[in-house]
């Protein structure tokens, strides 16, 4: 697993320990894998979508919740300066 991936989905584990995640490959080059998170509770999410640097999608599901998590790529995260 991508070290870049491994640490997001710690990052969410960490916010939900009964959560499912599933890598998704792109079938586009310029888009890197996507996250599918599933869990049986959405306590805290807005927290987590502040804590990273990525673009989260919410899917409703009955039942609980199913995230797509879109990681940005460390080099699009980087503060820039501009002249």
């Amino acid at each position: 697993m991508d070290k870049h991936i491994e640490k997001i989905s710690k990052h969410i584990k960490a916010f939900w320990p009964d959560s499912e995640i599933s890598i998704i490959k792109s079938e586009r080059d310029h888009v890197g894998p996507l996250l599918s998170v599933r869990s049986k509770t959405c306590n805290g999410l807005e927290q987590l979508a502040r804590s990273l640097d990525h673009i989260i999608v919410e899917i409703g599901e009955s039942g609980g919740m199913h995230l797509l998590v879109i990681p940005l790529a460390p080099e699009n995260t980087a503060p820039r300066r501009l002249s």
